[in-house]
């Protein structure tokens, strides 16, 4: 008879038999239950709050509540490099395949730029990108992962563009991240994603590839429009999805059930 609160992040089992499988096995032994009887559960962006209703859950105990930013932590200390980078895990549903294949392709038609993925995953797999990088060019495709809060920091302010050809976010903590840092961002129309960029990125759809492509090359070719779109990224994320924002907006949640 306590309140109950339930946050969600949730994923449409779409990545296959296996994963479908787990989630309706979830879904209706606790999933379920816990979307129709908790006083309030928190989707993160409308995206979500729609594809959970579809599964379930009721429209007249949910509020939105974003993921947040640090904009205080995440913010630019450092110039801007030529330099794209992709900061996620190296799974197939990220994207870095894609990703590296644009790079390619990129690479092969300018001389002014570098990539830098920034993540870890599974060992093999993370094997065999590194040895599609090397074989496209092991000077300006380069790894790195394990991070520090500050390194991540400055990574993310020293790069042009940051790239997540992504099949799906719910909402997408490296773009917030990014975008906090004035870095804009050329992603896919996927999941959440809009409602965190708005109007200060690219999108494309989910297969656009030369599209995604010409979006990166736009970006490196026009310095004050980069710089127009990173600065307003940045404002977007203080408005937005600053953590004390969030933190203000749950407080009045928790308030609103006791």
């Amino acid at each position: 008879k306590k309140p109950h609160i339930f946050g969600t992040y949730y994923h449409p089992p779409i990545y296959g038999i296996k994963r479908s499988t787990f989630f309706l096995t979830y879904h209706f032994t606790q999933g379920l239950p816990i979307l129709r009887f908790s006083d309030k559960v928190l989707p993160h962006t409308e995206h979500e709050k729609r594809e959970l209703i579809k599964v379930g859950a009721k429209d007249e105990n949910m509020d939105l509540l974003p993921n947040t930013v640090d904009t205080k932590l995440f913010k630019p200390v450092t110039k801007k490099e030529n330099l794209v980078i992709f900061p996620g895990h190296l799974i197939p549903e990220k994207g870095p395949e894609i990703a590296l294949k644009v790079a390619s392709k990129i690479l092969q038609e300018r001389k002014d730029v570098k990539f830098i993925f920034i993540g870890s995953g599974n060992y093999e797999y993370e094997l065999k990108l590194k040895k599609k990088a090397s074989a496209i060019d092991k000077k300006r495709i380069s790894f790195t992962k394990n991070l520090s809060l500050k390194e991540l920091v400055r990574m993310y302010s020293s790069a042009k563009i940051m790239i997540l050809p992504s099949k799906y976010e719910a909402f997408g903590k490296v773009l917030a991240e990014s975008m906090a840092c004035e870095t804009p961002v050329v992603s896919t129309r996927v999941g959440g994603v809009p409602e965190v960029v708005g109007d200060c990125g690219y999108l494309t759809e989910y297969g656009e590839w030369q599209l995604f492509k010409e979006h990166i090359e736009t970006l490196l070719d026009d310095d004050a429009l980069r710089k127009r779109l990173g600065r307003k990224a940045r404002k977007r994320m203080q408005k937005k999805f600053d953590i004390d924002v969030i933190v203000n907006k749950l407080d009045r949640i928790y308030k609103s059930v006791i």
